[in-house]
Order: structure tokens, then sequence, then C-alpha cells
């Protein structure tokens, strides 16, 4: 299609299909924020005392709300692009809701408005 032809307005239920499709496709889904981290180790003969670019780590720590308690959670550094990933899921998937929430609102009106014409 190219830009100067009219593009097809889509329907409120291929909208709401879409959004269906988009979560589905998600893989996995956590919540938090993943922390990267280095340290300083306080040995003053430690080349990371004097050096930036020496510093111990990195080191990452997942951080998230569970059960009403905030849990800490040290993970390896081969364990932090997954949890990264699933934790951009996580807030990719409350838009999304957001978005079938107000999409499902405006097809319940319309049918209600039909409904009593």
């Amino acid at each position: 299609m190219d830009s100067t032809s009219p593009r097809k307005k889509s329907t409120p239920e291929e909208r709401l299909q879409r959004i269906r499709r988009q979560i589905m496709d998600l893989e996995h889904v956590c919540s938090g924020t993943l922390i990267y981290q280095t340290k300083v180790c306080g040995k003053p003969n430690c080349v990371c005392a004097s050096d930036p670019a020496a510093r111990h780590g990195p080191y990452y720590q997942w951080r998230r709300w569970e059960n009403d308690r905030r849990i800490f959670k040290s993970l390896p550094e081969s364990a932090a692009p997954g949890i990264a990933r699933a934790i951009r899921n996580h807030r990719r998937l409350r838009r999304l809701m957001r978005l079938w929430e107000r999409e499902s609102a405006r097809v319940l009106l319309e049918e209600a408005k039909r409904k009593s014409r």
C-alpha cells in the first residue's frame, strides 16, 4: 500500500484480536527492576580503589514485590538478560492490558448503543 492510498480503518474486534495476539506472543513475564552494580571492596591496596574500570562485579540484583514484601534476589550474570527481557515483557503486558480494557469498553458501549436503537 502506498502512502497516498487511504488506509482501511481496523474494526474494534480486529484491534482486540491484535492485542490478544501480542499478549500471547510474550514468553516470560516478571515484575520488578534489575539492578546492575560494580563495587569497591574497601581494601586500600586493591586496584578498584583508584580505577573505576577495575571495580569488582558486575553484580545483578532483581528487586520486586511479592506478597506485600520487597524481595531482593542476587542473580548470576547469565540470568540477567532473561530477567531483563521478562521485565520488559511485564511492562509491555501492562500497556497491552490497558489498551485491551479501553477497546473492550468501546466495543461494549457500541453494542449497547446498537441494542438500544
